[in-house]
Order: C-alpha cells, then structure tokens, then sequence
C-alpha cells in the first residue's frame, strides 16, 4: 500500500465504508465490493486480482475488472496468474461485438 498517499487511501476506505452501507445490489457488485474491501481495506492484492477475475468470469466485457485484475497481479509479481485473467476461455470466445474477424 506504499505506492499511494495515506489521504488517498483515507478517501478510498470512506467511499468503501459508503458502499458497504448502501450493499450489494447484484452479483457484479458484490464482487466489485470485495475486490475494494481487499484491495483498500486488507492491502490483498492477490486477493483483490482473484475477485476481479471473478468479475470477468462472470461478466467476460468488463474490461475495467480485467485491467484491474491483471494490474494487481502484475503488482504482486504473479505474471502467469496476470495472463491467465486475459487467456480465460471466456475472454476468448467470439461473443465480443469488437473483436476484428479475420
């Protein structure tokens, strides 16, 4: 958790306290919510990378929770864990609308 300012990281415990009042309202909130409360609250960076993981198994277009997922991983020094979250097979699938075709 050195890598932030303690303020910053005072703000982002309130946002996470906030959060937790109003609960989760879905699946992909909650999971959102637990990557937060590990990542600001415990300083688990692995533990947050697999709960943003999760997020993009569940939801294989959040390219928000791959990113943070993959950056954490990346962060703790875990790069076939980093590349595992992108080559999951529902990354892969030909679902996304963007995805070139060749």
């Amino acid at each position: 958790m050195g890598c932030c300012a303690s303020s910053d990281m005072a703000a982002a415990a309130k946002a996470l306290g906030a959060a937790r009042q109003i609960g989760a309202s879905c699946t992909r909130v909650a999971l959102y919510l637990e990557a937060w409360v590990a990542w600001v609250e415990e300083g688990d960076l692995v533990g947050a990378a697999k709960a943003f993981a999760e997020v993009v198994r569940a939801f294989p277009r959040d390219l928000f929770a791959l990113k943070r997922a993959q950056l954490l991983y990346f962060l703790a020094g875990d790069a076939e864990a980093m590349l595992s979250v992108r080559d999951h097979k529902c990354c892969l699938t030909g679902h996304n609308r963007f995805r070139q075709r060749h």
